[in-house]
């Protein structure tokens, strides 16, 4: 299985990314969410993959947040939910509220996304009702850690870095532990700077 490419960015649409790792080009499927996210061409991307194989293709789906990719493969584990279902719905919608609504068991919510019908949202919570919340205790997006990341930021721009330079490392790192310091935040956005 692949888990993971990182490479350079060589073309990026609303559906897919081109990652050229050592000169082998990856046709990599992603979400909306992932695309808006991802930087410019030419510039290195690390994306967290899943690997579909079938008899006549073999398919790659990519995500920046790991948090994303954990969403996409409990998705795929609900009967009649593919891939490109499981991408469509993150494309729909961003994970905090989709776990939200899986946990609320809110099936409007789930089929307000293009696409999704009744049927499919009432199988996604009943199956992913337990499970989602695991998830929700194991990482924290970026985007809500709170006061880490913030501290972290100041401290990086006081050393001299562009905060859009900083943005787009977070969101090249995907998610972080809750239980993690400024200072080791600091130690691995320094990896992707």
């Amino acid at each position: 299985m692949i888990n993971f490419v990182r490479g350079i960015l060589e073309t990026k649409s609303s559906g897919e990314a081109v990652v050229d790792v050592e000169g082998v080009g990856y046709r990599v499927f992603i979400p909306l969410s992932t695309y808006e996210k991802l930087p410019e061409a030419g510039q290195e991307v690390k994306l967290h993959t899943h690997l579909v194989v079938r008899e006549n293709a073999h398919e790659l789906f990519g995500f920046l947040s790991r948090a994303e990719h954990e969403i996409f493969n409990l998705l795929i584990s609900v009967p009649d939910v593919g891939p490109r279902t499981a991408l469509n719905i993150l494309s729909g919608i961003g994970p905090d509220e989709l776990k939200s609504a899986i946990v609320r068991k809110d099936i409007a919510v789930l089929t307000g996304i293009p696409r999704v019908g009744r049927k499919t949202a009432e199988k996604i919570t009943v199956e992913l009702c337990d499970k989602i919340s695991g998830i929700t205790q194991e990482t924290v997006p970026f985007e809500s850690a709170g006061g880490v990341v913030g501290d972290a930021v100041e401290a990086l721009v006081v050393l001299g870095y562009k905060r859009s330079a900083i943005r787009q490392a977070f969101s090249r790192m995907g998610s972080v532990d809750a239980e993690t310091s400024v200072q080791a935040l600091i130690k691995k956005v320094l990896k992707y700077l």
